[in-house]
């Protein structure tokens, strides 16, 4: 490992507990280089390349005609993440947004096109 990288390793590490996680981006490159492969990346309807931790606003349903007012299209919100299987390859994984669970998610390659990568019915809300 370099010195610079080592340096800008430190102050990541020193600062952690201010910073979100993605934001000590070089630990968690070296905690993900063991793995043996990792998935390549989804896209969202845009064209913008999916991160870890970036929140996904999913199409869930579209609601009953209330009042003549049209349909109203409900959403979910969910959480990228990178999860390790038991052979050590990382897989995309959305995650909802406001539960801790480890065991409820669901794969990326579960909804995006297999051939472009493309996942037609999320968006990216914020991505760090």
């Amino acid at each position: 490992m370099s010195k610079e990288l080592q340096a800008r390793t430190k102050a990541d590490s020193s600062t952690t507990d201010a910073l979100l996680p993605s934001a000590n981006l070089a630990q968690n490159t070296m905690l993900y280089a063991g793995a043996v492969e990792i998935e390549a990346p989804y896209f969202d309807k845009n064209g913008t390349e999916i991160k870890e931790f970036a929140v996904l606003r999913v199409y869930h349903f579209k609601g009953v005609n209330e009042q003549g007012k049209g349909r109203k299209h409900y959403y979910m919100y969910k959480w990228v993440r990178l999860k390790m299987d038991s052979k050590g390859k990382m897989w995309w994984v959305a995650m909802h947004l406001t539960n801790g669970n480890e065991n409820s998610y669901y794969n990326l390659r579960a909804v995006g096109d297999k051939q472009t990568r493309f996942i037609s019915d999320s968006e990216i809300v914020q991505q760090y």
